[in-house]
């Protein structure tokens, strides 16, 4: 059972919770060391200049700019492992047969392969960059395929925020009652749906960046990438911002600033751009934000927060029609 299940988890609970194991203190860490690195964008004299020289004495294809992808790689890779072993409490699994609790926690397995995924993805993501940056190939020949995965990233937040507003699992208690226009829409139409929108986006990135090359095109559908990856994370961030998952404020506000950041996008593989100030910004800020986003996620599976705001959203869906309904109905006479 929790420690204190009178009081609901917050923040503060959260922090300590952060750092009460060694391996959450060697992540801390790396975010730090990483926002301080990346504030340089040469290495400076001294430990870090010869440990530099050192590497491209044995990597003589690396370069100086990379290692911020390299780094990013190297953190985010036991994450997807990390998140796919989390399990839900105890006392939470004990009622996993109980008709109230069963949606709930279908649902927490869901959000948690959507999580999954997204990491992952994450993780193939700075695997290219930095490969890209080493290669030193032409944007045009691998911009496609890095769109790609930052498009796919945006699909698997998408489906975070589907599953985190609205009726996922069969069997759901009222889903029946909704048909037509109104009923809900299964996860596997929505995963559907933008993945075929997706292999367009790239079918399009590919004509007009290999093909048919015009080099405003480019900045464009990158521009467009990181749009839709940003739309989607501040729809997931906007979950938070309920009291059925402690109303993390401080921690969202975090996350909207990382939201807004996906637009740096637009900067990336060219320090000639415009934009290419977003893209330092980005780079340097997005690790520690990504280990906060992925650490609330996983401590609210662990603690039962998340399935507690699952069963009352879900009861919220329910109860809404009916309400809706008692406020814009007509009045009823005052009983004599």
């Amino acid at each position: 059972m929790p420690q204190n299940p009178k009081k609901l988890p917050s923040v503060s609970d959260f922090l300590r919770w952060a750092v009460e194991k060694w391996y959450k203190k060697i992540g801390i860490a790396a975010g730090i060391f990483y926002v301080l690195v990346g504030w340089h964008p040469k290495p400076e004299p001294g430990a870090i200049e010869e440990i530099w020289t050192s590497l491209r004495h044995q990597f003589p294809e690396l370069k100086y700019e990379s290692l911020p992808s390299l780094w990013q790689f190297i953190v985010l890779i036991p994450l997807p492992v990390a998140c796919a072993v989390t399990r839900l409490p105890t006392w939470l699994q004990d009622r996993q047969d109980d008709e109230h609790y069963k949606p709930a926690i279908k649902s927490c397995e869901q959000l948690k392969q959507a999580l999954v995924w997204l990491i992952s993805m994450w993780c193939l993501f700075y695997f290219l960059v930095f490969f890209d940056m080493c290669k030193g190939l032409a944007p045009s020949d691998t911009g496609p395929w890095i769109d790609l995965i930052n498009n796919l990233q945006g699909v698997f937040l998408f489906a975070c925020y589907w599953i985190l507003t609205e009726k996922t699992t069969p069997g759901d208690k009222g889903e029946a009652d909704r048909t037509g226009w109104d009923g809900p829409v299964p996860l596997w139409a929505v995963y559907l749906y933008f993945l075929w929108g997706v292999l367009l986006f790239l079918l399009a990135d590919l004509y007009f960046s290999i093909a048919s090359p015009i080099p405003t095109t480019r900045e464009h559908f990158q521009l467009f990438s990181g749009l839709w990856v940003g739309v989607s994370l501040a729809l997931v961030v906007g979950c938070l911002e309920g009291q059925h998952l402690g109303q993390p404020r401080l921690i969202a506000l975090l996350l909207y600033f990382y939201a807004v950041l996906q637009a740096a996008y637009v900067g990336f593989f060219d320090a000639n751009s415009n934009y290419h100030f977003l893209e330092v910004s980005a780079t340097i800020s997005s690790l520690p934000l990504k280990l906060i986003f992925i650490g609330y996620w996983i401590w609210v599976l662990k603690n039962g927060l998340l399935a507690f705001y699952m069963r009352r959203t879900r009861e919220d869906i329910d109860e809404v029609r009916g309400e809706w309904g008692r406020f814009s109905g007509p009045k009823k006479p005052p009983s004599k």
